[in-house]
């Protein structure tokens, strides 16, 4: 439990506050242990993290510009703006993985980026590649794709 309370000298102060009960043989309570921990940094960081991925958000929303994340084993992220490139409301398909070529991307275009994804999870190398994304609405976006690091 989280909790924000006013201390005489030095004003508000944020606490999480954590208890347990301690039982005999029988399962009757026969203490209760606690105890309040400040944490005014933790809570000042967490602020600044929303801050700045709302920044990041209207920022990708202006710009028109999206991005993604792909953790190996097959899970992929995208932003809000990523989805609204593709046509698609944000957060209510899974995006990524290899459907995504036959889904968007016209196919002889798709080998070339399976390639240079490829080659950029096997080597680190970036790649930059302009292209079209095809919309299931059948609309298409110009756009310029780019894998600027690999984690490898």
């Amino acid at each position: 439990l989280e909790f924000r309370r006013v201390l005489f000298r030095s004003g508000w102060r944020w606490f999480r506050i954590a208890a347990t009960v301690v039982r005999d043989a029988e399962g009757r309570i026969v203490r209760r242990v606690g105890g309040w921990l400040a944490i005014d940094e933790e809570v000042r960081q967490r602020d600044a993290i929303e801050r700045t991925v709302a920044e990041l958000r209207e920022a990708q929303s202006i710009a028109h510009v999206g991005s993604w994340t792909y953790a190996r084993g097959g899970r992929f992220t995208w932003s809000d703006e990523m989805y609204r490139i593709h046509g698609l409301v944000p957060g209510t398909q899974i995006p990524g993985g290899p459907g995504w070529y036959d889904r968007f991307v016209a196919p002889e275009v798709a080998d070339d980026l399976r390639a240079a994804t490829a080659r950029t999870y096997e080597t680190g190398e970036p790649y930059e590649r302009e292209f079209e994304v095809r919309r299931e609405d059948g609309t298409i976006r110009h756009i310029v794709g780019q894998i600027g690091r690999a984690h490898v």
